[in-house]
């Protein structure tokens, strides 16, 4: 309960401003790679991301930028293993997909050059929604004396995690705009810490980068006034 009102608030306090303001409303989405470890160890995969934005100018170059985006972010890890004894011989791998949803709300601030180019930056918000685990495993045991082999396969074991770690981070990016309201655009972003209602952890850390497309829907107009 305590997650929802404050991503509440987080989308409250910038719609505030915007009810004073110019602003256009965007939808973006994209590919999203991912990225995440300590200094011993990282995993890392492919997801996507989309989401909506609204972009509130604050001069023909400036304008701030709050987005609530929706995240699924993919780790694959493969770990094999060997061991043997005085007659066989232990081979397996496993194959661990796992999934993370996350909703992230960054507040941008956005630069736009006259030659069409720009760049973004601001920090972000993460909140944890869920994460599921699926595990596939082969293992085969060889008899060294008879030559005999013995093959394992374990379903796929698909489960829940209890965690629920949450993340403050920091995006970055460069953007190009057309003329019809859609802008192609990069983001660089790594997590400064994680944290739970019982821990904050700076030793691990997500890095994501992300290729996306942006569309501001032509319904820019000043509310207040109207």
């Amino acid at each position: 309960m305590k997650k929802i009102l404050f991503i509440l608030t987080l989308l409250i306090l910038p719609l505030q401003f915007v009810l004073t303001q110019e602003f256009n409303l965007g939808i973006q989405g994209g590919i999203l790679f991912s990225r995440v470890g300590d200094n011993l160890e990282a995993y890392s995969g492919t997801g996507f991301t989309s989401g909506l934005s609204l972009e509130i100018p604050l001069n023909l170059q400036w304008a701030i930028r709050p987005e609530v985006n929706y995240q699924r972010r993919k780790l694959l890890v493969i770990d094999d293993y060997t061991s043997s004894g005085s007659n066989f011989i232990y081979e397996s791998s496993a194959e661990l997909r796992l999934f993370h949803s996350y909703i992230d709300i960054p507040v941008l601030m956005q630069y736009k050059s006259n030659n069409r180019f720009g760049f973004y930056f601001g920090p972000q918000f993460g909140a944890l929604l869920a994460s599921k685990y699926v595990e596939d495993l082969l293992a085969t045991e060889t008899n060294t004396t008879t030559g005999e082999k013995d093959v394992f396969r374990r379903h796929t074991v698909t489960r829940e995690s209890s965690s629920r770690l949450n993340e403050i981070s920091f995006a970055l990016g460069p953007m190009y705009s057309f003329d019809f309201g859609l802008s192609i655009e990069g983001r660089f972003q790594r997590s400064v810490f994680l944290f739970n209602s019982d821990d904050i952890d700076f030793t691990v850390n997500w890095m994501q980068f992300q290729i996306t497309a942006r569309y501001n829907l032509p319904m820019s107009r000043k509310i207040e006034g109207e």
